[in-house]
């Protein structure tokens, strides 16, 4: 066998190993793990929002505010420690949100549709407590006739 062969044989042996390796990272990994731009909403087994995961008290604080717009298909979840009575204000918005409650078994415990800007300082505090607090364009609930008691995966 010349050089070249068995080059070509060390090149194949190491892409499969590292193929492999990939495979491997890729299926240990947990929700913490994923980069949080890579979260998505998912409505009947379809892709329908890709989420921005905020999980950090400065992150949670600052949420939308400030930002022009919420793009289309697109929302914020805001992941918390434990589950408690998360409330939401306006402060610093530029546009109208739909709010979303949900516990830790990911079932909607409140919503909040059309929260808008001018209804700051007011905090939106919902009935029951929550884990998750997702926000999203207004009208994105209606749209998709989402209610409070559903389960939503993301």
């Amino acid at each position: 066998m010349d050089g070249f062969s068995k080059y070509k044989k060390t090149l194949l042996a190491f892409g499969i190993a590292l193929t492999t390796l990939s495979f491997i990272l890729v299926l240990n990994k947990t929700l913490e793990d994923v980069p949080y731009d890579q979260v998505s909403l998912w409505i009947d087994n379809e892709k329908v929002l890709v989420l921005e995961l905020v999980n950090t008290p400065e992150s949670r604080q600052l949420g939308l505010s400030g930002r022009e717009l919420l793009e289309l298909g697109s929302g914020m979840l805001f992941f918390f420690d434990m589950s408690d009575k998360h409330g939401i204000w306006m402060k610093d918005m530029n546009f109208a949100i739909d709010i979303v409650w949900i516990d830790e078994n990911y079932k909607i415990v409140d919503i909040k549709k059309n929260a808008r800007p001018e209804s700051f300082p007011e905090v939106f505090v919902p009935k029951t407590s929550s884990k998750y607090v997702l926000e999203v364009n207004t009208g994105f609930l209606e749209k998709n006739d989402i209610e409070i008691g559903e389960r939503i995966f993301f």
